[in-house]
């Protein structure tokens, strides 16, 4: 099943500020009590957050809004389109969020990817284009034609992840970004339970569409590596959340838990990325054997153990 208006050449490269690995920590915070709205029919939405004027649960959209939104204003300055396309489109969630601001700018053209394009929201949505395909097939997108590909909790329900990610970085522009999202875990709980989710999947227990693998930091990195991205951003999301707590009301309990995430990716509940690939003429970084260590290994755990050992006798001092 396809829709789609004109489609325009592809335009051979994007200029693109890079995305500040503390890119989380400073993008203002969006109202969801308003953006809500934006989202009718919302499928259970007002549900899953209440009347939180901030959700955690929702931060995935808001993140790669922002990212969005900063590329498309610098396409703007060009005098030229932001072409994004949303991989796991589902409802149409992705481009409400990114749209429902004043400010947004107009000159975004959305496409659309998903393996059911049935959901009542997202026809209402009004993407460019919509493709209905698998995942882990050619994608029914040009080579250099995205700015951005954002593509959130879809990752870990594929069997194959490095065949999907080679075409992630086929279809982006010299210069275009990849954005990402993920549950997380630290890297040996990761592997442990990516086996015990290939296993169940193999038994034949898995449901429809459940997750097959569990990523960590270093998994990421290694894809991107090997598809020929280079990471900018990456990030956890939280470390507590409780949807539809009076907690979720506040800017500093989000700005809490985000730096909690940017500290310790691989324990902030999911991880977010920005991935760029490389400009024309430039290829992708090529780490050391030391710079490879340092980026691969998981010292989140180490690191909170050692925050928790100085802080306890801090707090006990104090009391």
């Amino acid at each position: 099943m396809t829709t789609a208006t004109a489609t325009p050449m592809p335009h051979p490269a994007t200029a693109a500020m890079p995305i500040s690995k503390l890119a989380f920590l400073h993008w203002p915070l969006m109202d969801y009590r308003n953006a809500v709205d934006l989202t009718e029919p919302n499928e259970g939405l007002t549900e899953h957050i209440g009347n939180a004027k901030y959700s955690l649960r929702l931060q995935r959209y808001w993140w790669a809004a922002r990212a969005i939104q900063d590329g498309a204003r610098e396409a703007a300055k060009q005098g030229r389109e932001y072409v994004v396309v949303d991989l796991g489109c589902e409802r149409g969630w992705m481009k409400r969020f990114t749209e429902g601001e004043e400010g947004t700018p107009t000159n975004i053209r959305w496409i659309g990817l998903d393996g059911n394009l049935d959901h009542p929201s997202l026809e209402a949505t009004s993407y460019n284009e919509t493709h209905e395909c698998d995942f882990l097939k050619t994608l029914p997108v040009d080579a250099n034609t995205a700015d951005a590909v954002v593509c959130l909790h879809v990752f870990e329900h594929l069997k194959d992840v490095e065949g999907p990610a080679r075409e992630v970085a086929r279809i982006l522009k010299p210069g275009g970004v990849f954005l990402a999202g993920t549950p997380v875990g630290p890297t040996p709980l990761a592997i442990m339970r990516t086996k015990q989710l290939i296993e169940r999947d193999r038994q034949g227990r898995n449901r429809h569409w459940g997750h097959v693998r569990k990523f960590c930091p270093a998994a990421w990195r290694a894809l991107c590596e090997h598809a020929g991205l280079d990471i900018e951003m990456m990030t956890g999301s939280h470390a507590i959340r409780r949807t539809k707590s009076p907690l979720e009301n506040y800017a500093w309990w989000i700005r809490l838990n985000q730096s909690w995430g940017t500290l310790f990716p691989s324990l902030g509940q999911e991880v977010y990325l920005a991935a760029r690939k490389p400009a024309e003429g430039e290829t992708a970084s090529n780490p050391g054997p030391l710079a490879r260590f340092w980026g691969y290994a998981d010292w989140s755990l180490p690191a909170a153990a050692v925050l928790m050992l100085v802080a306890v006798p801090v707090v006990l001092v104090l009391r």
